[in-house]
């Protein structure tokens, strides 16, 4: 769905007749009939009589009138002086997305008179930082640029206590009618413009059910009617696109923004089995849901028990579904069953030997069962294609390249200006250090203390595991020698 076709939808409400609508609308009448059709289409519903004289809106019409309208008039109203919120997640900056718990305006009574009209949206950058991580140095690195600055701002008012409000960012929103872009800018604090280094765009041109794909997103987060216009939209594709819409949905609701749409895996998994989902599906998703809470805090083993659990269960009961067997491998690898990660990758790979999805998973296993120059060549094949990992691919490609000696090789991988992970900046640094390329090493590790301060004290090794104990020391000497200490 494209912004300019609710303009273009509203504008024809409003003068029930073509010819006049496309004359305002700057396009010819078969060209303004063309875009209400696809938005029809997309819609699922007629939403003009074109029997009539003059011409009427359907009842869906009426109903999608009011929804088009509260969409544009959100826009609108960030445009002319709406103020953002902005709240770190865990995924890497590829998107952005509406927070479902901000849609509200956002005064206080002392300050409506001056502000009823500038509502604010709350708008996620995904990056890669960890639960754990966020609770230390970066939030206080956040807070201490911008507390004073947001305190005298009345148009900003502080997500509930479960969303991390101390982690906002000042920004604004500005809405390209003719483009159909909804920019976002950044405003103020050098650290907000670090993490958003560029200007984000969302382009809301079509539907689709991708996971890394937001372009329905931003419209339907802003309505549960639009919302339920999607779940109907996934029972009527097909099997592969339903599966990553749902997966998209699933992972939004309870895991990317816990607390929101649902309070735990056990609510988000009664969530899917009320949607009516297979049992074998719903567990598929809970496999990964549960070894993406790992990732969040990766010191707490029953996550990767409860994620292979589900993933065991979801192979007995569809033992032909090869993202299952991926999920499989991914996990076997995490719990060090390098026998079991084998098989599943095998047996994905038996299931669907061309799909792109399998290739970077793939290039992962073989990285950690030492066979790294298939890994890497695997891994930076991966990157043709769109898939949720591939920001993280220059980390798996630099580690493959560590592990073969090539030390400059491995520093050089990593660019830092589209990455700037923990993982990512302490694997360079890790090379640098085993390259002897010191001073390097330390400009490095200053210029990102002030934003990480204190996340060199313990690298997570279990992010990274090898079957041959000797990689695993040998990326232990380089963290070390690089003065980041490792656990376990």
């Amino acid at each position: 769905m494209d912004i300019k076709a609710l303009s273009d939808f509203l504008c024809l409400a409003e003068t029930r007749n073509f010819g006049r609508a496309a004359q305002m609308r700057n396009v010819t009448v078969s060209g303004l009939s063309r875009r209400i059709k696809s938005l029809e289409n997309w819609v699922g519903a007629e939403l003009i009589d074109r029997g009539a004289t003059p011409i009427a809106l359907t009842e869906a019409g009426e109903e999608f009138r009011v929804l088009a309208a509260e969409i544009i008039g959100h826009l609108r109203a960030a445009e002319t002086g709406g103020r953002l919120r902005f709240l770190p997640t865990l995924f890497p900056p590829k998107a952005l997305t509406p927070d479902k718990s901000g849609r509200r305006t956002v005064p206080q009574p002392e300050h409506a008179s001056i502000t009823d009209s500038r509502p604010t949206l709350a708008i996620k950058p995904f990056h890669s930082l960890s639960r754990r991580q966020l609770d230390m140095d970066y939030s206080r690195s956040l807070t201490d640029a911008l507390t004073m600055h947001m305190a005298q701002s009345p148009f900003i008012e502080p997500l509930p206590s479960d969303h991390d409000c101390e982690y906002l960012i000042d920004g604004s929103l500005i809405c390209d009618d003719l483009s159909g872009h909804v920019t976002l800018q950044v405003t103020r604090a050098s650290t907000a413009r670090m993490i958003l280094s560029r200007r984000y765009k969302l382009k809301v041109a079509r539907f689709a059910a991708e996971m890394d794909d937001i372009a329905a997103d931003f419209a339907w987060t802003i309505s549960t009617k639009l919302r339920a216009q999607v779940y109907a939209e996934a029972r009527r594709r097909p099997a592969r696109d339903r599966t990553n819409l749902q997966n998209y949905i699933f992972v939004h609701e309870a895991v990317i923004a816990p607390g929101t749409r649902s309070a735990s895996i056990d609510d988000a998994i009664a969530q899917l089995r009320q949607r009516e989902c297979d049992t074998w599906w719903t567990d598929h998703i809970a496999a990964y849901a549960e070894l993406m809470r790992w990732a969040m805090s990766p010191n707490d083993p029953a996550r990767l028990l409860s994620a292979r659990a589900h993933a065991d269960a979801a192979t007995a009961a569809n033992p032909d579904f090869h993202p299952t067997q991926i999920a499989t491998a991914l996990i076997a690898c995490l719990m060090r069953d390098f026998d079991l990660a084998e098989h599943a990758l095998d047996r994905a790979l038996e299931l669907a030997p061309n799909d792109t999805m399998n290739t970077l998973p793939a290039g992962i296993v073989n990285l950690a069962l030492g066979r790294s120059e298939t890994a890497l060549d695997l891994i930076r094949k991966a990157r043709k294609f769109e898939h949720g990992l591939l920001s993280y691919s220059s980390i798996f490609a630099a580690v493959a390249l560590y592990q073969m000696g090539r030390y400059r090789e491995a520093a050089t991988e990593i660019d830092l200006r589209r990455s700037p992970f923990p993982d990512a900046i302490a694997i360079r640094l890790a090379a640098l250090a085993q390259a002897n390329a010191l001073e390097d090493a330390l400009a490095l590790k200053a210029a990102s203390n002030y934003l990480l301060p204190s996340h060199w004290k313990v690298f997570h090794l279990e992010r990274f595991p090898f079957a041959d104990p000797v990689a695993t020391e040998n990326l232990r000497t380089g963290l070390q020698k690089a003065g980041i200490e490792t656990a376990p």
